[in-house]
């Protein structure tokens, strides 16, 4: 890839508004492309651009909020193949550090924390192990609120825009890894400015796009997963929040392992809500984009010797394991014209669904495949388990392993 730098881009009219600040026009960085599944409400092209007026980075896409909410209501799907009963080590370490830092800042066992999207609820779990009681989480996912309900957790079903508290209710409200995927930013940060009490604080993460090109053994490519459709850098999110007078009290950025062999830099910031709040002025910076362009055009590619050798032999393959990082390597790398016979997930939602035109099915297949059959094992928490699992079973055919 060749890329211009951003004072020879021609600003174009953005599909999607600058998110941060609603300039309509914007200089695109590069095209990216997706395998979906085939009803997928959203549209599998994204078109990583910078706001020709704030230099925020953002996907620009015809996907409209609408197409988002229902792709995360209906079509977000997670799963790991393993479950495990612990969390990686550095989750430890960050729910450690979360700890230590609100207790810096004075928040104590009787504060009142909502955690806005808890999923599973590890982070609640953690903070009550840290002696915070007085613990909220808010979920969409209604089989996750039963779970947590179940053990004796206080949680209710809502959103980011549709909280069950009262405004001016949360001493600390906590998103973490939620920021990244609204459509809409303002009326998020606008809606946790309201439920934070004067004098509370705010406690947010997401992936650090400043660091995209901080581990030298993946192509910057592979952190522009389909639905991280925001990349923040410090600069851009301490301007959202200051929009609304929040205060920047605290700000680290660390490599995480958030699945096998996969390091995120992960920002976590707590920001204050003084008891009279002052907004601050936007101020443009494009340092994160004109890295982003030399990042991309100097990273290797998605491209790999085993992947295009079976582009040429047409050898029969089987793709086992269909996370949004694999969907990437679908639509932009020699995996695309391979010969795919199916795809393998043990998630039974996936299996219900068509991709490229091929069936989805259970990994039971692995036990009555050919040796003479190559199995690509995609990008995702549990791959190499997956991975010892052929071999222990005995497999004798290739396996390639995507990172």
């Amino acid at each position: 890839m060749h890329l211009p730098k951003l004072q020879n881009f021609r600003q174009i009219e953005s599909i999607r508004q600058c998110p941060l600040c609603h300039y309509s026009q914007s200089n695109r960085l590069i095209d990216l492309e997706y395998a979906l599944f085939d009803d997928s409400p959203i549209d599998s092209r994204m078109h990583l651009s910078a706001c020709g007026h704030c230099g925020f980075v953002f996907y620009d896409t015809v996907s409209k909020e609408d197409d988002f909410r229902n792709f995360y209501s209906n079509h977000y799907f997670i799963h790991a193949y393993y479950s495990v009963s612990h969390d990686y080590q550095s989750d430890t370490e960050c729910y450690s550090d979360i700890a230590q830092l609100l207790k810096n800042y004075g928040l104590s066992s009787t504060s009142r924390i909502v955690d806005v999207g808890c999923g599973k609820g590890q982070l609640i779990r953690s903070l009550k192990h840290y002696g915070f009681d007085n613990i909220t989480g808010i979920e969409l996912c209604q089989d996750y609120v039963k779970g947590l309900k179940a053990e004796g957790m206080e949680a209710y079903l809502g959103s980011a825009l549709d909280m069950p508290i009262r405004k001016e209710e949360a001493d600390l409200l906590i998103y973490k890894h939620i920021f990244e995927h609204f459509y809409d930013l303002h009326s998020a940060a606008k809606a946790a400015y309201e439920h934070i009490a004067p004098g509370g604080y705010l406690f947010v993460a997401v992936p650090d796009a400043a660091f995209y090109n901080s581990c030298k053994e993946y192509s910057s490519l592979h952190y522009l997963t389909i639905e991280h459709i925001n990349h923040f850098d410090l600069h851009h999110i301490e301007s959202l929040f200051g929009t609304y007078g929040l205060k920047l009290e605290n700000s680290v950025t660390r490599m995480l392992d958030i699945s096998e062999d996969y390091p995120v830099p992960i920002m976590s910031c707590l920001f204050s809500k003084p008891i009279n709040p002052e907004a601050v002025e936007l101020k443009p910076n494009f340092e994160l984009a004109e890295n982003m362009i030399h990042w991309l055009e100097t990273s290797d590619s998605l491209s790999n010797k085993e992947l295009e050798n079976l582009q040429k032999s047409q050898r029969e393959i089987f793709v086992w394991g269909l996370s949004y990082r694999t969907a990437m390597y679908l639509a932009m790398s020699p995996l695309k014209d391979c010969n795919i016979k199916a795809f393998i997930d043990i998630d039974p939602r996936k299996q219900e669904k068509t991709l490229l035109n091929k069936n989805v099915i259970s990994p039971d297949i692995l036990n009555s495949l050919n040796d003479d059959i190559t199995i690509v094992i995609g990008v995702g928490p549990s791959s190499r388990a997956m991975m010892e699992q052929l071999r222990n079973q005995g497999f004798k055919g290739d396996i390639i392993r995507l990172l």
